[in-house]
């Protein structure tokens, strides 16, 4: 059992390991410098259900991006997953369509209800 996790560390997996924590520190620091910016300016500006959207946004925008780098760093094939979530978007854009359409006509049709 110790010699297969020794045989596991080699100094590669050691160098991605390290270049991963440090990728991820760089990441979080920016995302909380980032998030600190926007929630000063964002809440000031806007409504706070508009101001929680945008950081959601955000938010899940660095985890996908920071999930996409460990991936990259670990040498795993991200090209079948982007093929799968191309895939979906055309499924999910198809099944709202109608649902879409209905909503974009309200809004058209808005200004001219009395």
């Amino acid at each position: 059992m110790i010699d297969a996790i020794v045989a596991f560390f080699t100094p590669e997996i050691i160098a991605q390991i390290v270049r991963a924590v440090i990728g991820l520190t760089i990441f979080f620091l920016v995302y909380f410098m980032v998030k600190r910016l926007i929630k000063r300016f964002v809440f000031k500006k806007l409504k706070p259900q508009t101001a929680t959207i945008i950081m959601k946004v955000i938010q899940y925008s660095f985890f996908v991006l920071v999930v996409i780098y460990v991936l990259e760093i670990f040498n795993i094939n991200l090209s079948a997953l982007f093929g799968a979530a191309g895939i979906a978007g055309v499924a999910i854009g198809f099944a709202s369509q109608t649902s879409m359409s209905n909503v974009i006509s309200v809004f058209l049709c808005l200004p001219t209800m009395h």
